[in-house]
């Protein structure tokens, strides 16, 4: 497998070493860019030979999904609670920065929130100012840059919290407090082993086309001053980013019809990013922005392209009777829905039910649960050894021995046997996964 490492060159030398040292058989290229208006350039040159793209952040993946459309699967370092804290902490402890006022870009979840819980700040303690720049804007860098300076040069903050290259240059040398959250092996080779499963995993009934449709609306009825105009073009501005970005996480074709976006991609991305339609991430964030906005979002599956969008509409026009809400659509008009921020268990097929109880007593994540059935449908694995099935999903064989210890533990995985080897060392156990009986 090949894949091309996109942006800056000291991000993508670092991704390329430690993929070379953890996964020898999968070849990188480094596609690095001294800037950012570079990368549609970049992404549409290597795009034809290689098998997936990994951007080293999420500035330049969300740059390029709206310039060029996703022809193989692409992926990029997210900033995760880990990288977050370990910046955080540089910034505290190290330099003595108050972390409690701070701006930041790039944060379109709850992470940052979640972070400082975590810490142990209350809500009233901590004072933050998000950049509402979108990162299609010309000079974007520049502009982020500041943004982050008015704020430090009006005594509003104490430190930015940035994960763009550019941008911490620009801060330091206008020696303003800036730390850059970094990236980690533990996201690189997360990132590494998705694509590689959607390499090895190849054609099937699930990739056919599914149809995602996105309507948002952030009008008020008293939006009639200036100030609120502004609000509400920065509220749509960020959702069309927010949007942007989610069709390049699923590979999507998009079309932008104002307010309302249609994302073409297949069953198998779709039910990937929505955890087999448990729920469904971009809506959590669209709500972020605003939590009195309509979000309504309609998700058809179908035998045909055509079917698909006929049924995505059907499940936009039930989603809109909920204030915010999605609906789910199958082929043979089965429905699963309203799925919201706090959807029930009610709501989930019985197949993902038990997936979900199976978490909860094996105390093993939902989404590796996930990949563990997809991989032994995908490849009709009654019985399969660790190692094989550690291949198959991209996990370290020590990973995952620890999950099937924990499935055996709970009756949900059995060993039926040793594979003899000629090797030496010990046998190969022979485990027969029942992830879908229900206990």
């Amino acid at each position: 497998m090949k894949i091309a490492i996109v942006g800056p060159e000291v991000s993508t030398s670092r991704v390329v070493a430690v993929v070379q040292k953890k996964e020898p058989f999968i070849e990188c290229i480094g596609a690095p860019y001294q800037d950012l208006s570079e990368v549609p350039q970049i992404v549409r040159k290597y795009q034809p030979i290689v098998d997936g793209l990994l951007f080293t952040g999420q500035t330049p993946f969300q740059y390029a999904c709206y310039y060029v459309n996703p022809e193989k699967p692409w992926e990029y370092l997210p900033r995760n609670m880990i990288s977050t804290l370990c910046a955080l902490l540089r910034a505290g402890y190290l330099n003595n920065y108050d972390i409690r006022k701070i701006s930041e870009d790039g944060f379109f979840d709850n992470t940052l929130l979640q972070v400082y819980d975590e810490i142990g700040f209350s809500r009233e303690e901590i004072h933050i100012y998000s950049c509402p720049i979108n990162v299609s804007e010309p000079n974007y860098c520049k502009k982020v840059a500041e943004f982050h300076s008015d704020l430090y040069l009006s005594n509003k903050i104490s430190l930015c919290l940035t994960g763009n290259f550019t941008v911490e240059h620009i801060l330091k040398e206008r020696n303003i407090p800036v730390v850059r959250c970094a990236i980690n092996t533990e996201s690189i080779m997360d990132r590494v082993s998705q694509l590689r499963l959607v390499h090895e995993t190849g054609p099937t009934e699930e990739y056919r086309i599914a149809v995602v449709i996105v309507a948002t609306s952030f009008l008020r009825e008293h939006s009639l001053n200036s100030r609120s105009e502004l609000q509400l073009l920065q509220q749509e501005n960020r959702s069309r980013e927010i949007i942007y970005t989610m069709a390049g996480q699923l590979n999507a074709a998009l079309v932008d019809k104002s307010q309302t976006y249609y994302l073409f991609t297949t069953q198998l991305q779709i039910a990937r990013e929505t955890h087999n339609f448990k729920n469904i991430p971009v809506l959590t964030k669209l709500q972020a922005i605003d939590q009195s906005a309509s979000i309504s979002i309609g998700i058809g599956l179908g035998a045909t392209p055509s079917q698909a969008k006929r049924n995505a509409e059907i499940g936009l026009k039930k989603a809109a009777r909920y204030g915010s809400a999605g609906f789910v659509i199958y082929e043979n008009g089965q429905m699963i829905g309203p799925i919201t921020e706090n959807s029930s268990d009610s709501q989930i097929p019985l197949l993902d039910r038990n997936l979900y109880l199976i978490s909860q007593k094996t105390s093993i994540g939902i989404d590796t649960l996930s990949l563990i059935d997809h991989v032994q449908r995908q490849f009709d694995l009654n019985e399969t050894t660790p190692s094989e099935l550690a291949r198959l999903c991209g996990f370290t064989l020590r990973s995952m021995n620890r999950f099937l210890q924990r499935l055996i533990d709970a009756g949900y995985a059995v060993v039926v046997g040793k594979e003899s080897s000629q090797n030496p060392g010990r046998p190969k156990r022979i485990i027969r996964l029942r992830l879908t009986e229900r206990k």
